[in-house]
């Protein structure tokens, strides 16, 4: 229960804070964090789902990439027209941006790294 509670919750999940909750251990840093996660053997790319969900005005992704790479976050609309993206990097963990320019509806995003690879697909609804 040790190793879980001392995992990243991007990859853990919800059983993380069990486990830190059980072990009434406190959560290392994001740097600490980082360090564990590089010395994994499990794959290091990770990330969660964009929240909150449905967005207003903010929206923010959680997400890890090994030191150096990048990852794209593409939005679509319901047809599959590109509507934005932006560029995701290794310096932070968590990406904030402003759904304002979105208008109401339902979008369809991708989290694709450098060398193509999708990392995440899903949905983000929008209402204003």
């Amino acid at each position: 229960m040790n190793k879980i509670a001392l995992q990243s919750p991007i990859l853990g999940g919800d059983a993380v804070y069990s486990a830190r909750v059980m072990l009434g251990i406190t959560p290392p840093s994001a740097n600490a964090a980082k360090r564990m996660n590089q010395n994994a053997t499990t794959a290091i790319n990770s990330v969660g789902s964009i929240y909150p969900n449905p967005a207003k005005d903010i929206a923010y992704l959680d997400y890890f990439l090994t030191e150096g790479q990048t990852a794209y976050l593409y939005f679509y609309n319901t047809m599959g027209t590109p509507v934005k993206s932006f560029t995701l990097n290794s310096q932070s963990n968590r990406f904030e941006f402003s759904t304002k320019d979105f208008k109401t509806g339902l979008y369809f995003y991708r989290i694709v790294l450098s060398n193509n690879q999708l990392l995440e697909s899903n949905k983000l609804i929008i209402l204003k």
